[in-house]
């Protein structure tokens, strides 16, 4: 879980430093609140109907959407997040606001870059496994 962790905030820096960085100096690291979203594909932090749309895509297109969601999220959550500390925070990101709807959330995936220069998701997440072998 390490190297997608790291994996995931290169891709979270890259898409929303300023989040990123406000997320760090408040603690809230990815493994407070990402392992829970992976794990149980967000069933957990929002609807179920939103969840079961993630769920489709995800079995379609695999570990990389997972990640994408969660910066999906935060994209969409970023002014609300930016006002919070370290327990608002993770208070909101256990259980996702009901507002949360479809159509902003999948606009929101589709605009998030999950490549970093050349290299993509996948090479990513091999040079951070390799890193920390």
């Amino acid at each position: 879980m390490e190297a997608y962790y790291a994996t995931y905030k290169a891709l979270l820096k890259e898409n929303l430093p300023k989040l990123c960085e406000h997320l760090d100096s408040c603690r809230l690291t990815p493994d407070l609140y990402l392992l829970d979203w992976v794990y149980t594909i967000y069933a957990k932090a929002m609807s179920l109907d939103l969840a079961s749309r993630i769920w489709d895509v995800f079995l379609r297109d695999g570990d990389e959407f997972l990640f994408r969601t969660a910066i999906g999220v935060l994209k969409l959550s970023q002014e609300q997040l930016l006002g919070m500390d370290f327990l608002s925070g993770s208070q909101y990101l256990t259980k996702l606001p009901e507002f949360l709807t479809g159509t902003q959330l999948f606009k929101s995936i589709a605009s998030v870059k999950m490549n970093i220069g050349k290299a993509d998701f996948n090479q990513l997440l091999e040079t951070y496994i390799q890193m920390m072998s």
